[in-house]
């Protein structure tokens, strides 16, 4: 009989899952070109690190960064409605989710007084979820939400089965920054669980086009048309960090160089026909009368417009689609 002592047992290795995501700033730290990787064990127990992988060619792979925690992924198993209700709870909708970990619920307290508690990738949209009803080991039915986070309310109507779910947390995701002329370029990246040969992974592929620096759309746009003139409004938003309590003086940094935007005039509500672009270095710009004439025949009642912030680097952010 053959003795037990000093034998090895072999864990399997098991693929690391991952997402790569060109999304919004998650961190102020992170703004600068580039794009975040989440990374998860893909349900394995045995899982305990994964090395990143990075290249222009998918030949030549550099090393980025090794990760020894996990992110949360998944996909929805039912379609997150569109929601129109604007900055306000949504307690109509309801979606499923498949992850590879542990999801909880919180307090509409705990949830608005950080905007990371429950904070969640759907598809491309930013939502944070109060409720996390366990369906079955991995599977939950998230309802309660704050929607269009982070700028995303653009996202909130382009659900579909299968969206892929990242929770946001400081496991598992992390930022690989680029040299600005690497935006637009394609990218390969390889992730390898510790004791994986790099050759034998596939890789995926990214083309980042820097969201993470790209403007939020402005907001409570108006038009003043005392004048002959029209003088149109709104009100920008910042990717980064606010202050707008406390002792301090109030806090909405730019996040640009310069401030500017670009105002699209289109010529009815089928938005398109262009008819001009204003340009302006604040949150305000005049369509004057003579302008509309020569673009309309009359000084218009009603404009159909819409307004970017231009960011710098990677151009005009999201926008603000307004008939005023």
């Amino acid at each position: 009989s053959g003795s037990m002592e000093n034998q090895m047992v072999v864990l399997p290795v098991f693929d690391s899952a991952f997402e790569l995501l060109d999304i919004p700033l998650l961190r102020e730290e992170d703004n600068s070109p580039g794009f975040y990787i989440a990374v998860s064990g893909d349900g394995s127990a045995t899982w305990r690190s994964a090395a990143i992988y990075d290249s222009p060619d998918d030949v030549t792979f550099t090393q980025e960064m090794v990760l020894e925690s996990q992110a949360i992924l998944g996909r929805t198993t039912t379609a997150l409605a569109s929601w129109t209700g604007g900055n306000v709870w949504d307690d109509v909708s309801a979606v499923t989710v498949s992850v590879d970990g542990e999801l909880v619920s919180a307090t509409s307290a705990e949830v608005i007084a950080r905007r990371s508690t429950n904070a969640i990738i759907i598809g491309s949209e930013f939502a944070q979820y109060r409720t996390a009803t366990l369906v079955s080991p991995g599977v939950y039915t998230l309802t309660g939400f704050l929607r269009g986070r982070r700028g995303t309310e653009w996202a909130m109507s382009t659900h579909a089965i299968g969206d892929r779910v990242v929770l946001i947390s400081n496991s598992g995701i992390r930022f690989l920054p680029l040299e600005i002329a690497e935006l637009g370029a394609e990218r390969f990246i390889k992730v390898a669980t510790a004791g994986q040969t790099l050759s034998t992974l596939d890789s995926e592929s990214i083309t980042p086009v820097g969201v993470v620096l790209k403007p939020f759309a402005p907001v409570l746009a108006s038009a003043d048309r005392t004048t002959g003139d029209t003088v149109i409004d709104w009100y920008r938003r910042t990717r980064l960090s606010t202050r707008i309590t406390g002792p301090l003086a109030w806090s909405n940094p730019l996040g640009e160089s310069s401030e500017a935007y670009e105002v699209d005039v289109w010529a009815d509500g089928t938005y398109t026909t262009l008819k001009r672009t204003l340009t302006s270095g604040s949150s305000q710009v005049t369509y004057l009368g003579a302008d509309q004439t020569t673009d309309f025949g009359a000084p218009q009642t009603t404009l159909y417009l819409d307004i970017y912030q231009i960011s710098n680097i990677v151009g005009r952010g999201y926008r603000l689609r307004v008939a005023i």
